[in-house]
């Protein structure tokens, strides 16, 4: 197998030429950079009504700071554990509403949860 067929999207035609590659490599990383900047754009407007008591600039940068953590050990994290967290977090789903939609028990998905939980402060221990 080369490396044309493995970039390759099942449904879409195969890719022939580096040429094709490339601009497939170029769409891809312009994706993920707007979705990135979305995303940042996204927590820096949630953060802006958090209700601070003492809006001490040390508080808002620490805020900062720690959202770009979580942003990016999301990325890092595998596509279930961003599924549950988005259902989580941003859905504001309770546990009982995950598990029904995924069709498993609440005592598999706070496993699951753990799970993830547990490989992302492996990766902010690492690369923070």
């Amino acid at each position: 197998m080369n490396l044309f067929e493995l970039v390759s999207q099942p449904n879409q035609p195969p890719i022939s030429s580096p040429k094709g590659l490339i601009h497939h490599i170029v769409k891809c990383v312009a994706v993920d950079a707007v979705r990135r900047e979305k995303r940042r754009k996204a927590m820096e407007e949630k953060l802006k009504h958090l209700p601070l008591q003492n809006p001490d600039p040390a508080e808002i940068y620490l805020l900062k700071e720690n959202m770009e953590i979580y942003l990016r050990a999301r990325a890092a994290a595998d596509p279930m554990c961003r599924e549950l967290w988005d259902m989580l977090f941003t859905e504001r789903s309770t546990y009982r509403e995950i598990a029904e939609k995924l069709r498993i028990s609440e005592g598999t998905l706070r496993v699951r949860l753990l799970r993830c939980k547990d490989k992302a402060m492996e990766w902010i221990r690492k690369n923070t």
